[in-house]
């Protein structure tokens, strides 16, 4: 229902309200079938190609929570694989060959778990004692001078479990055709790309990001001054039409306005003074959808699907709140080079920013954007006796802002 009761709304709200208008997929979020969530910190949009390792790495993210903010995890297409291979064939399910492949699996993946767990130990440890060393997990595990060893366990458990999947999608070829073959089409991957991670070339299984971002920046930076892709005002008497709405539950886990000390200014009195106006500007703005390769079957990702008895996973593992599928990510939006002017009665800015200006503050979060801040020059401050207006502008190098995620609702009801 429409809404104008700017102290049951946050900031969140309205800007979900003002990016609907922009762009239609989020309007659609009707949190039942697919949800809109906002980014849970600033997030780089940095990827040069849509097949690159940056690209790989945020289209094979995960959701990791319900509520209004993208929880990133990471993962996906391992998830998924998982699920495939756990899933129970329509016809033969009490086959000896099958079952004894199903058990050994569930051997292996208890196996897996345990020796991932503790090769993440190790590298946590040799990153706190090598600050030096920027490599991630999975360069540290095939690097001889990290931790090859931990790589070579996994990578044999990896075989192991790769020839129980295969023995298990042959034996259902003649029990469960179309699930056979979606076996065979995660192991090995249907389809790949070879991406570059420091010095390591690392064949991954297809997962691009669509659109050509490289191309929208270059065009947003010949926009002439003050041309905006995106421009919205924000005031306590808006009507919301589109409420931000969540699958799970509704917790705003950021406030409009914070910094990395901890300071005495009244966000909530800033939001509900009578002057109180947010203009939102952007050079540019699009939305860039993510696309995973023939191995998917966006049908299975279902909790729907049935999960075998004697797998070590259930429809929680992968479907419950703790789940690495209950939300699939599907479209990323973009703003770039964001500013924001906040108007507010000169009263409340003499008495939120003038007399906290001695603390120190070296960036300031408005509505999960990162503004550099140096002084109360750097707000611009202009006004009157009456009201203040202070802008916060992107940097001339930040990069474009990854502002939200459009993700399908893949939660099977249960919080476990």
């Amino acid at each position: 229902m429409p809404s104008n009761n700017f102290s049951e709304e946050t900031q969140f709200d309205y800007l979900y309200d003002a990016l609907a208008q922009k762009f239609p997929g989020i309007q659609a979020a009707d949190g039942k079938n697919t949800v809109f969530q906002f980014m849970q910190t600033p997030l780089g949009a940095n990827w040069k190609s849509g097949d690159d390792a940056d690209a790989f790495e945020l289209a094979n993210s995960t959701s990791l929570d319900l509520g209004g903010f993208f929880m990133r995890g990471s993962s996906f297409a391992n998830s998924y694989k998982d699920m495939v291979l756990s899933i129970e064939p329509t016809n033969g399910v009490d086959n000896p060959q099958y079952r004894d492949c199903v058990n050994k699996i569930a051997i292996i993946d208890n196996n897996l778990d345990s020796t991932r767990k503790q090769a993440q130990a190790d590298y946590d440890l040799f990153k706190a004692n090598h600050s030096e060393y920027e490599g991630t997990f999975e360069q540290w595990v095939v690097d001889p001078w990290g931790g090859k060893s931990w790589g070579d366990k996994l990578d044999e458990l990896n075989v192991q479990r790769d020839n129980y999947a295969t023995t298990q999608a042959n034996v259902l070829a003649a029990l469960d055709t179309a699930l056979s073959q979606a076996q065979k089409e995660v192991n090995p991957w249907a389809q790949t790309m070879n991406i570059t991670e420091g010095n390591q070339v690392r064949e991954v299984p297809l997962i691009t990001i669509g659109g050509d971002l490289q191309r929208d920046i270059l065009s947003w930076n010949n926009r002439g001054e003050g041309d905006y892709d995106f421009d919205v005002i924000i005031t306590k008497d808006q009507e919301i039409t589109s409420p931000w709405k969540t699958t799970y539950t509704t917790t705003v886990k950021q406030k409009c306005l914070h910094t990395e000390v901890e300071t005495n200014v009244n966000t909530s009195r800033i939001i509900a003074d009578k002057n109180y106006k947010l203009r939102v500007t952007a050079v540019g703005a699009n939305s860039y959808l993510i696309n995973r390769g023939q191995w998917y079957h966006e049908d299975l990702a279902s909790p729907e699907t049935p999960i075998v008895e004697g797998s070590r996973w259930n429809s929680d593992s992968f479907f419950g709140l703790s789940g690495n599928l209950h939300l699939i990510p599907e479209t990323i939006f973009v703003l770039y080079k964001p500013s924001i002017q906040l108007t507010i009665s000169t009263q409340i800015y003499k008495q939120e920013f003038e007399e906290h200006a001695d603390v120190a503050i070296n960036w300031v979060d408005l509505l999960g954007f990162r503004f550099a801040f140096d002084g109360l020059a750097s707000l611009q401050p202009e006004g009157d006796e009456v009201t203040t207006t202070v802008t916060f502008v992107a940097g001339s190098n930040q990069l474009a802002q990854i502002i939200g995620i459009n993700s399908k609702v893949a939660w099977n009801g249960n919080t476990a």
